[in-house]
Order: structure tokens, then C-alpha cells, then sequence
């Protein structure tokens, strides 16, 4: 069984405090089977939709999940 490694960055607004709103999702990475992938969500030049899209989707299609942060 192979996992998704999951880490999130993040603005650091109020010392990263998850209620302030000027807090943003910047990137997403995503690792599996050696291979990352970065997903730019809040300063990225493609639309973020998309990106938070394939997120979702591999979250979705994931049977174990691993988180970092």
C-alpha cells in the first residue's frame, strides 16, 4: 500500500494563526511512490481551481493518507 504524503504551506499572518484571514493556502505537495508534486494555490500564474481540483481528487482517491504541518 502506498500513502500520499500531504503538506500544506501557508501564510504567517499572526503567527500562522488558522482564523486570520489574511492567512492564505499558498502550496499544497503532494508525494507518492518517490515523486512530489507542488500545487501553487494562492501565488501561482495558473488559475487556482484547477489546481485545488486535482488536489481534492487525490486526496479522494487515496486510501491512506499522510499528513505533514
Amino acid at each position: 500500500m502506498s500513502g500520499l504524503i500531504v503538506d500544506t504551506e501557508t501564510g504567517c499572518f499572526n503567527n500562522g494563526q488558522a482564523f486570520d484571514a489574511r492567512n492564505k493556502l499558498c502550496a499544497v505537495v503532494m508525494a507518492q511512490d518517490s515523486i512530489a508534486q507542488v500545487y501553487r494555490i494562492e501565488h501561482g500564474d495558473e488559475p487556482y481551481g484547477e489546481a485545488l481540483q486535482t488536489v481534492q481528487d487525490r486526496l479522494l482517491a487515496s486510501s491512506l493518507l499522510i499528513g505533514f504541518n
